[in-house]
């Protein structure tokens, strides 16, 4: 029989497991009044995300109530839509007090997707939100963890100032002697850290030469890739030391009045399984069989012309939410609804949307199906009783005297 204090310290360790699967999200310049962080799914968490991306036109089928998240964290304009901004995903974080100590998360996530789960949903809001600005995304950042920076619009001249290249020497310059000690540059996994560390570094120094409006994503993994090479006790000391620089850097990228989001991913549980079943798990993690994809938006269903993109979508309540409102032919004075595809059933039923406001399923396609499809039985049925009547029609005279002959003899 096991004693109240084991079992108390069981019950302790379940507790820091179930938290230790939950993502941590943080909005700035708002700060949380709440110590007590709402706890949302992840498609929940993907419909927020996507409302402050202004990307919610291509997320539809889940109802959230925004309003109830503001109050929660104090400050009613915290999901004000707003063009600029920056989010950044960090991948293989145990503490999420490591990096905010005196800060609490505005919700967190509970059962998180893995980080590849993230990535895909990131890479599906950078295209959204370059085809809702029309406008076109730039990568200036990558390396082969999936690590990435990208910024909208393209064009700018940040790109010519993010300096990545692992070097052990420049990374002690910049985070000092003694951290740089701890970290070898010959291992992959350190190589990847010292690589982001100086391309976010390079970026929050070069952001003012950014647009007011210009939006970023940036996605960091090396983090988690430190973590599972080191998972001794007698290397924590290299996690740790990673984790306080990654800290500073996310630090000076909060202290600024850019909006920026922050999410704190916790480590996967196993790296054992491989890339394809990763990818399988993630596929649907955030309830996809909800999003319509910016790439769904083939043609313009739509005659009717507004001035703004504002316009359109006030005039059409952002085309019926089962569209975007995008510039026609690239012209800046003449916004229309371009339809789109929904899907449901995690991705297995697909409705096409028309009319003016996108408001209608288009049917034309399943009507010329079917249509074809009894023109082709109808066909086949007059085939059929033709070449019966036709073998009904045959002279069958001479073989019935024949037999009539041989009965006879």
């Amino acid at each position: 029989m096991k004693s109240p204090l084991s079992l108390l310290y069981l019950a302790i360790a379940s507790a820091s497991a179930v938290a230790a699967k939950s993502a941590h999200v943080y909005n700035f310049p708002f700060s949380s009044r709440s110590q007590h962080a709402p706890s949302l799914t992840a498609p929940e968490a993907r419909a927020v995300l996507s409302h402050e991306l202004q990307v919610s036109q291509f997320h539809k089928g889940l109802e959230m109530q925004i309003d109830a998240l503001a109050f929660v964290s104090g400050e009613e304009g915290l999901w004000q839509e707003k063009k600029g901004g920056v989010v950044v995903t960090i991948a293989g974080v145990r503490d999420h007090k490591a990096i905010f100590p005196d800060t609490h998360p505005t919700y967190n996530i509970a059962d998180s997707p893995t980080h590849e789960a993230f990535g895909d949903l990131m890479t599906r809001f950078i295209s959204q939100s370059a085809s809702s600005r029309a406008e076109s995304a730039e990568r200036i950042y990558v390396n082969t963890d999936g690590s990435s920076i990208f910024v909208i619009p393209s064009g700018s001249s940040i790109a010519s100032h993010i300096k990545a290249t692992a070097d052990l020497t420049t990374f002690a310059s910049k985070f000092g002697k003694k951290a740089a000690k701890h970290f070898d540059i010959s291992k992959k996994e350190h190589r990847m850290f010292i690589s982001e560390m100086l391309a976010l570094e390079s970026y929050i120094a070069a952001s003012p030469l950014l647009e007011a409006d210009a939006r970023t994503f940036v996605q960091l993994n090396s983090l988690e890739g430190l973590l599972f090479r080191h998972s001794s006790d007698k290397h924590h000391k290299i996690y740790k030391e990673a984790t306080h620089i990654l800290a500073s850097l996310v630090s000076q990228l909060t202290s600024t009045s850019t909006r920026s989001t922050i999410l704190l991913l916790p480590p996967a549980p196993t790296q054992s399984s491989s890339f394809l079943t990763r990818r399988a798990e993630s596929a649907f993690a955030f309830g996809e069989g909800h999003v319509a994809s910016s790439l769904d938006f083939p043609t313009f269903q739509s005659i009717i012309s507004f001035p703004t993109r504002l316009t359109c979508e006030n005039a059409t309540n952002s085309c019926s939410s089962h569209g975007s409102c995008q510039p026609y032919r690239g012209r800046a004075d003449d916004w229309r609804c371009a339809c789109g595809v929904t899907k449901s059933n995690n991705g297995l039923k697909t409705t096409k949307w028309a009319g003016e406001w996108c408001e209608k399923k288009d049917i034309v396609l399943p009507f010329w199906i079917f249509f074809f499809f009894g023109l082709g039985m109808v066909i086949t049925v007059g085939w059929a009783v033709g070449l019966l009547i036709s073998v009904g029609n045959e002279d069958l005279g001479g073989a019935l005297m024949s037999s009539a002959r041989v009965k006879k003899d």
